[in-house]
């Protein structure tokens, strides 16, 4: 007997069991089925790669169940186009039984291996195709022809089952098993069996619509605002990201006929619609390269860092601050203290900028410690700071001893020094 119909004894007296007992057991099960989809999550990942390959050479989405797995891949078939405006004829469900299974029951549909190759014939399955079965027992007839079929025509086949004894993890190209076992009640597999194949789609539809390109910055771009409420979560996925005012977004959104990613590149480039839709549809119409976050880079971390690059550094952040906040007016700042001989035994090293003062180091030499002379040379740092209109100063320096010169002149210290 299938894993799935079998009988639980921990179930055998679920009639006499109060309400709250009820609720929990059945609410166990749920998480046990949670758990079966997360020990399917390397089969679901294959799933994903290659399912993506095929739906970007223009491939469709296929599911075909009986029952309760068909109707469950119904739902997510039909929530593909609202979600990631993928195309309604790219997403197709084959039930057994046809259109009526999905709201009355049709006995027998399932045992029909015929009615699983004609209807992949009809909807001339191709290789470019993914086609997805689904089946709690891994035993249904129509489940199973439909993979076998497909995969004759070189389609990318896919079976969802919940038996590990089940032949539909032979029939197709990646099994995926959610060993849930028994169910709270027993061979009712819209229970744990259905929540792990809901799960488990969730996963296989979403990972591969983002591999896809139609996610960006974890938001759903691809999204179509038809009603008031997706107008403004619209609006917000253009806004929020970038701190871009919400009425801006709102207006460029009207102007670029609803799209999210047409809106964003428009705001981000600072491009009119039609420049927008060239520079999309030149990457494909991928925002993430739309965008530019979509460009090659190597991180490399070095010991010994080029001058030249850390110049290249500082010129482009002098840049963006120059930009972002307005002209620094950046002067240096140093003040020394000299020893015998005139030679240098401490100093403070800064700059003044946007009317602040920039400590970036204090030092003085083991000798000339305990002196005073930490809290003379900020006392005159400022006192040139002041000079120049500063009105505070910021202190970055990571050298311990001056922490309690900084305490005692006022300074708030942020972090930890151990």
């Amino acid at each position: 007997m299938s894993s799935t119909e079998s009988a639980s004894q921990r179930f055998a007296g679920i009639e006499d069991w109060d309400s709250t007992d009820l609720v929990d057991g059945m609410v166990e099960g749920q998480f046990a089925a949670i758990s079966a989809v997360r020990s399917a999550c390397p089969a679901l990942a294959q799933a994903i790669d290659l399912a993506t390959e095929r739906l970007a050479r223009g491939g469709r989405l296929i599911y075909m169940g009986a029952g309760t797995s068909g109707r469950i891949a119904a739902q997510d078939a039909a929530e593909l186009p609202p979600t990631f405006n993928w195309p309604y004829e790219r997403a197709l469900v084959l039930m057994a039984g046809g259109n009526d299974a999905f709201f009355l029951a049709a006995e027998g549909a399932e045992d029909s291996e015929a009615l699983a190759t004609e209807a992949l014939d009809k909807a001339n399955v191709g290789p470019n195709d993914v086609v997805i079965a689904l089946a709690a027992s891994g035993r249904t007839p129509y489940a199973i022809a439909g993979l076998v079929h497909a995969r004759t025509v070189g389609a990318l086949t896919i079976g969802i089952y919940n038996n590990s004894g089940g032949k539909l993890g032979e029939a197709c190209d990646i099994p995926v098993l959610l060993d849930t076992g028994a169910e709270f009640l027993a061979g009712s597999t819209r229970m744990k069996a259905g929540t792990a194949q809901k799960a488990a789609l969730n996963s296989l539809s979403t990972g591969v619509m983002i591999k896809l390109g139609y996610v960006y910055r974890g938001l759903m771009v691809e999204m179509l605002p038809t009603n008031i409420k997706l107008v403004d979560r619209a609006a917000k996925m253009i806004a929020e990201p970038d701190r871009l005012p919400y009425d801006r977004a709102r207006e460029t959104l009207e102007i670029a006929g609803g799209s999210i990613k047409l809106a964003t590149v428009m705001l981000n480039k600072s491009m009119s619609k039609a420049e927008a839709e060239s520079q999309l549809a030149a990457v494909g119409g991928s925002l993430r390269q739309g965008s530019g976050l979509g460009m090659s880079v190597r991180l490399e971390t070095v010991a010994n860092p080029d001058p030249a690059a850390l110049a290249a550094i500082g010129t482009g952040l002098g840049q963006f601050n120059d930009t972002e906040v307005g002209p620094a007016g950046r002067q240096a700042l140093a003040v020394l203290v000299r020893g015998q001989g005139d030679a240098v035994v401490g100093g403070l090293n800064g700059y003044t900028a946007w009317g602040w003062l920039y400590v970036q180091w204090l030092w003085l030499d083991e000798a000339h410690r305990g002196h005073g002379l930490a809290g003379r040379l900020l006392e005159m740092a400022e006192a040139e700071a002041l000079l120049r209109g500063s009105h505070g100063a910021h202190i970055d320096t990571f050298n311990p001893q001056a922490l309690r010169v900084y305490l005692r002149a006022g300074y708030a210290i942020f972090g930890q020094a151990q």
